[in-house]
Formats: C-alpha cells, sequence, structure tokens
C-alpha cells in the first residue's frame, strides 16, 4: 500500500527533527570535556598549520607585540617622514607631518569642546580625510570611536546613537541634514560637528563658499529643532583653523577601549563590538610582519573599504604604521578602483568580494593596466572560487581571508610566490592567532585527509563528516574586548580557554588550512540534510552567464525547506532554470541544487560586503503571503 503525502510528511518531520540540531555545543561544553582541550590543540597545531613554509620564510606565526598606543603609529611615522605624502584625495596631498598637525588641532578642538578621556564619539564619515584626522584625534584624547555606517536610515539612527550613548557626534552635513537633525531631540547627542566632502577636494568652489560659514565656527542648520534644543552645531574646518596644533599627553592604557563597531546584522541582531588599544596595535604590528619582505613605505594603498567598517579602519592603521601613500576613495565601486589603478597606481588594494566581482565584469577593465597591483587582499565576506581563478588568469593572485568583527583578520591564505594557496580555503592563522574546529560534543574535529596536491578530501557522507566539521573557533591579542554593555553576549561566545566561538561551520585539513561551509545561521535542512548557502553560490558563480547570486531557503511541500536562487547576470545574458539545474548536477548534491530561481538587477549587500540574506528571505515571505491571498480571494470568487 503506498503511503499518503500526510504520512510521508509527518515521517519527514520526525527526521528533520531528529536532524535538526544546533551544529555546537555552547561554550560551557568545551569547560566540561573530559580530556586536555589545550594540550590536544597544541599537539594539532604543530602537526598541521605551524609546519607551513610560509611562516618560515615571510614571517613567524609567534612575533613580539610591541606596547605601542595608535596615536603612536602616526606619531612615529610623521617623525621619521615628515614630508612625505600620507593621503591622496582628490587632488589634494596631505603630508604625513601636516596629518599630524590636523590630528592634533582637532583632538585640541574635541577637548575644548568637552570630550574627555571614556567619553563616546560618534564618527560618521565615508572615506575623507577628515574621517582619518578625526579617527586619530578621538583616540588620542583616550576617548571611544563609535563608527556610525552613513547608509543608516534615520530610524536606525536613533536606535545605534542611544544604544552608545554618544553625547558627540561628527558626521556629513548632508547626511546630518536628511537623517539626525529630525531625531536629536530623542538622542543622547550634545554636540554635533559638520563637515563635507567638498572641504578638502583642491580647488573645491564649495570649499571657497563655506568660508563665512566656517568663521562664524557652525554652518546655517536646516532643522529647527536644533535651536530649542541648545545642541553645539560645529563646523569640522572652524575647529582646524581655530586650535593650535598642541602637544597633548597621551592617556591612553594598554587595555582602554578606543573603538566600537556594529555588527553587519546579517543575523538580524546587530550588536556592538569594543576593540581595546591593546587589540588594534597588536593587529596592526601582526599583519605588518606578514609583510616583512618589503619595504612598506613604498608601497600605496588604495583605501576603498569604509573607515566606518571595522576591516577598512584596521587598513588605515597599518597603512599609516608603515609610511605607505593612501589614496582614499570616498565611494566604493569597481569602476573607482580601476580609475584608481590608472591614476594612482596603487600596489596594495584591499576591497571585499563584491568589489572584485564589479571589476571583473567592469567594461573598462580590458583596457586598464592592473600589472601596478602587487596584493588584492580580499575580506569581510567569502571569496569565490570563480573570481579567485579569474584573476590568477590575469596573473594576479588574490590573497583571500577570513575575519569577523570579533576578531579582524585572522586566517589568510600565504601571500607571496612562495606562498602555498588554496583557493576553496580561507587560509591558515595569521601571526600571534590561534585557531581550532571544535565538534558538536566539545571536542576538537580531526583534521581531513588531503590527496598528493593537497586538496582536502571531505567525505560527503554527512554522517562521515561528523568527525571533520564543527565550529571555527579563535583565540587572540587581537580579539574584542566585549559586546557594548553587554556582558551575557560576551560571555555566551567567549569560553574559559578564550576562544571566540564563531558561529561558522568550518573545517581544516591536513595541512593547517581552514574551510569555512556557511554560517550555522544560514544553513537549512533540505529534507534530511544541510545545505550551506555560500557552497551553492560558490557553484552558481562559476556558470558564464552569472555574475552572482543569492541562496535563502524557501518552504517545500515534500522537503520542508528547500534551495531558491536570486541571480544577477552578466550583461546581456539570459539561461533558463533548467539549463542551471543542469548545469549544477556534476557540482553539487541533489538536494543543493535550487528549486527556483530568480533574476534581480541587484543583490542586497552590507557596507561590509556581506550579503543581506535576511533582506530577500522576507521579499520571498512577503511575496509568497500575497500569492496566498490572491489565491484565498480568487478560491472565493469562484
Amino acid at each position: 500500500m503506498k503511503p499518503s503525502r500526510l504520512t510521508c510528511q509527518v515521517i519527514l518531520a520526525i527526521l528533520q527533527t531528529m536532524q535538526k540540531k544546533c551544529f555546537f555545543k555552547k561554550p560551557e561544553a568545551i569547560e566540561t570535556a573530559e580530556y586536555d582541550f589545550d594540550n590536544e590543540y597544541q599537539r594539532l597545531k604543530k602537526e598541521t598549520w605551524l609546519k607551513n613554509s610560509f611562516y618560515a620564510e615571510f614571517t613567524s606565526h609567534q612575533i613580539d607585540i610591541v606596547r605601542k598606543n595608535i596615536p603612536d603609529f602616526l606619531d612615529e611615522t610623521a617623525a621619521k617622514s615628515p614630508e612625505k605624502t600620507a593621503i591622496v584625495f582628490e587632488g589634494r596631498q596631505i603630508s604625513y607631518q601636516a596629518l599630524k598637525d590636523q590630528v592634533d588641532r582637532f583632538a585640541t578642538g574635541l577637548r575644548v569642546l568637552g570630550v574627555n578621556k571614556g567619553d563616546r564619539v560618534g564618527l560618521c564619515l565615508p572615506n575623507i580625510p577628515q574621517g582619518v584626522i578625526a579617527y586619530f584625534a578621538i583616540i588620542r584624547l583616550g576617548a571611544i570611536m563609535i563608527a556610525e555606517n552613513p547608509l543608516f536610515s534615520k530610524e536606525e539612527f536613533k536606535v545605534f546613537l542611544n544604544q552608545s550613548g554618544s553625547k558627540f557626534l561628527i558626521v556629513l552635513d548632508e547626511i546630518f541634514d536628511e537623517k539626525i537633525a529630525d531625531i536629536l531631540d530623542k538622542t543622547p547627542l550634545k554636540t554635533v560637528i559638520t563637515t563635507s566632502i567638498s572641504d578638502f577636494i583642491s580647488g573645491s568652489g564649495q570649499a571657497l563658499d563655506n568660508i563665512k560659514e566656517r568663521r562664524k565656527g557652525q554652518r546655517k542648520p536646516k532643522a529647527k529643532n536644533i535651536i530649542s534644543k541648545k545642541i553645539k552645531l560645529r563646523d569640522f574646518q572652524w575647529i582646524l583653523e581655530k586650535h593650535h596644533a598642541e602637544p597633548l599627553e597621551t592617556v591612553l592604557d594598554w587595555d582602554d577601549p578606543v573603538s566600537c563597531f556594529h555588527t553587519s546584522g546579517t543575523m538580524g541582531r546587530p550588536k556592538s563590538v569594543v576593540h581595546s588599544n591593546k587589540a588594534l596595535s597588536s593587529l596592526a604590528q601582526q599583519i605588518s610582519s606578514v609583510f616583512a619582505e618589503r619595504d612598506m613605505a613604498k608601497e600605496t594603498f588604495a583605501s576603498i573599504v569604509p573607515i566606518f567598517h571595522s576591516f577598512g579602519a584596521q587598513i588605515l592603521l597599518i597603512a599609516i604604521s608603515a609610511g605607505a601613500k593612501i589614496h582614499l576613495i570616498p565611494k566604493a565601486s569597481g569602476g573607482a578602483i580601476l580609475r584608481s589603478i590608472e591614476e594612482f597606481k596603487p600596489t596594495i588594494i584591499p576591497l571585499t568580494p563584491p568589489i572584485l566581482n564589479e571589476i571583473l565584469h567592469h567594461p573598462a577593465l580590458r583596457q586598464t593596466d592592473i600589472s601596478c597591483v602587487k596584493d588584492f587582499i580580499c575580506g569581510s565576506a567569502y571569496l569565490p572560487v570563480e573570481l579567485f581563478e579569474a584573476f590568477k588568469e590575469m596573473g594576479i593572485e588574490i590573497c583571500a581571508g577570513y575575519g569577523m568583527l570579533e576578531s579582524i583578520m585572522s586566517i589568510a591564505n600565504p601571500r607571496g610566490p612562495k606562498g602555498k594557496k588554496k583557493p576553496e580555503s580561507i587560509g591558515i592563522p595569521t601571526p600571534n592567532v590561534d585557531a581550532v574546529v571544535v565538534g558538536k560534543d566539545g571536542s576538537i574535529c580531526k583534521p581531513v585527509p588531503v590527496d598528493a596536491s593537497g586538496k582536502a578530501l571531505l567525505p560527503d557522507d554527512p554522517n562521515e563528516r561528523g568527525q571533520y566539521v564543527g565550529e571555527l573557533c579563535l583565540r587572540s591579542p587581537h580579539q574584542m574586548l566585549c559586546y557594548d554593555q553587554n556582558e551575557t553576549q560576551t560571555t555566551a561566545v567567549i569560553d574559559k580557554n578564550g576562544f571566540i566561538h564563531s558561529e561558522d561551520v568550518a573545517y581544516m585539513d591536513a595541512e593547517g588550512y581552514f574551510y569555512i561551509l556557511g554560517r550555522e545561521s544560514d544553513a537549512f535542512i533540505c529534507g534530511t540534510s544541510d545545505v550551506f548557502p555560500d557552497e551553492v553560490e560558490d557553484r552558481l558563480i562559476r556558470h558564464p552567464a552569472i555574475q552572482d547570486a543569492c541562496v535563502i531557503d524557501i518552504p517545500h511541500e515534500i522537503y520542508g525547506s528547500a534551495p531558491k536562487a536570486y541571480i544577477l547576470m552578466v550583461q546581456g545574458q539570459l539561461t533558463p532554470a533548467s539549463a542551471l539545474q543542469e548545469f549544477l548536477k556534476d557540482k553539487l548534491a541533489t538536494w543543493k541544487i535550487p528549486v527556483e530561481f530568480e533574476i534581480v538587477t541587484s543583490l542586497p549587500i552590507s557596507s561590509g560586503g556581506k550579503k543581506l540574506r535576511r533582506v530577500l528571505r522576507a521579499e520571498d515571505i512577503k511575496k509568497r503571503g500575497e500569492q496566498k491571498s490572491t489565491a484565498e480571494i480568487t478560491d472565493k470568487n469562484v
């Protein structure tokens, strides 16, 4: 007798309940493990990634960290190379000595306005000179820089400004007028400093038009409620002109908090991560050691990752510590990078996969000589193998890595001609970083065997994978202090061994290279088997007609959930869904192949380069709800 559809669904539901599990144990599981976790970890790393020749030839896995405060990086470079160009921006060049002077002037102005050690100062600027100046000035005073994203909505600004408790805010005038002026009475802000992108553009007519307003100390506000609330409204340039570059005593301690960044909210619940003076200083020294064979002072960085993103802010600190030249790019795009390459010949370009993808498909790429670029450093999100291979064919090997806001730039593929790269891997731990994959029982997972070429041989059978696959955990001197004002969240992700639990599903091969399957929160079960969207997207992008893709889970009558792919096609290309499914047959297990495809003109991407699946999921739920309502109305009419 053939079972009914209802019977099949009940059986499937039972199987899914058995299968559905938190992939990882909470940190307490490690604390109660009945074996010596630390000894097992030390043994494992000696047998795997510590053997990597990259450490011997380019750097050491363990370097000595000097207790150097963040402002000292700029001070030392300015003393060593005062006339050297620090920043290039829209036709204007700023030397290291001039940059230091402006930092000191602005810090003096902030102190006069009442900023003291421990105060929280919001910084809401793109990659413009004012952002660099304000960043160092805030930290010089021992205050905490709170990074605010200019792309926030009015409601998000209200939430984050209240959450951080910032009484001071430095912001673009247009962002202030459009999104903040009307909500001032609903925030703790007392002082707002506005600036314009045109202020630092050489020969800008708008900059000249602002001179009279600067002399008054403030621009004319558009919002009437500013006057009623008696907010101090000041102009950035006016502060620089009014105050002298006075020597300021360093008030920073090694473990003091200096910055706070908001997570992208890819899980729908943004958090704020606090970093210490020690963390950011240590990371700058660790990453600089990876380039030890080069004179970094001779390099030029194209700075396109925004300063309000931790990756962008840290790249600026690394470049300044080296005395390199920095081309600031305020609006991220593939075209902007290609123009920078054409005009300024940058040698190091940190960027995100979406921008790299834009470059690859930009019509100007074929006419642009990109041979000046020594390193594309790709971070913030998963790098598809297709992108790596495409640039390799052009003679450029991308240095891809892994980090999260809680532990920035922690794993990377070895760079340079002698560094062995594995395109599907995120790489090996950077100096002074400990990394481990922890299984659902709290024990350390076994390394995956490799073949003669070094390819990881991860079993396809989900039952066999259990001994190899778990949660990626990280420990380093540059990890976060805490989640801002949230001890419960902090203790939930840092275990007694000091490891931060990433919630990323991962494995490590026998040569010490780590691989990410996806986030636990993004993974879903189709039938009784796991699906990781990152894996499906990587295979989809290998199709020549697809520029990018984003995969979510949708309801399925038989399997409970199934993959749906949103597709961004290469211009002028069109491919039927059946052809895409056929293309994926030898690249993915059957249950991972999307049952639906939807062509879109853009994908929702966070400022940090992460795909916002929750946005597409919400749109899909809304669309299905509307379709259901329409169907119900039709049935009633019939």
